[in-house]
């Protein structure tokens, strides 16, 4: 079954100044926790597919990285019970849900949430947060190496540019 182990508590968000893009995945990986770092698993494609779309700087960190470009990381959990890293391994009747509601007052410039997975982010999505309205909700392929290769998922990420439309920080 499980144990305290597979308790699992997510990471606070990466969010700089004026955020107009919310990327939420479901919790950080066992590697990613570990490490405090969102996307920290060398397996995600996440900033890998970040660099092949944007420009980062030299010596640029990965989170300053993100929040140049506008966007915020943060989870739909801020626990949970889950074995393992998988999104399959959530314990059913465990999530705790992130306050998307409150960041999203806090944050006022974010007119988009992106969802990283179109299984088990989108549901948890809908279960917690189907009350949010006025953005635009894009669900997109996990950035996860078990969703995949990278090429397919480049089509569908590269929506970032267009929903970034041209901002200055590009």
């Amino acid at each position: 079954m499980f144990n305290d182990k597979n308790f699992k508590q997510g990471l606070p968000p990466v969010v700089g100044n004026s955020p107009k893009i919310v990327i939420l995945g479901t919790l950080p990986s066992d590697e990613s926790i570990k490490r405090q770092k969102y996307y920290g698993n060398p397996r995600n494609q996440f900033w890998r597919i970040m660099d092949r779309l944007f420009s980062r700087k030299e010596a640029e960190t990965d989170e300053d990285f993100v929040r140049r470009m506008g966007i915020a990381l943060w989870d739909c959990c801020k626990s949970a019970v889950r074995v393992g890293s998988q999104d399959s391994g959530f314990i059913a009747n465990t999530v705790e849900p992130n306050d998307l509601m409150g960041f999203l007052e806090q944050h006022p410039t974010i007119d988009t949430i992106v969802l990283n997975g179109k299984t088990k982010a989108l549901s948890l999505f809908n279960t917690y947060f189907s009350e949010i309205k006025g953005f635009e909700i894009v669900s997109l392929t996990s950035t996860s190496g078990m969703a995949g290769g990278i090429d397919k998922k480049m089509k569908e990420w590269n929506i970032l540019k267009e929903l970034l439309n041209g901002a200055s920080a590009i």
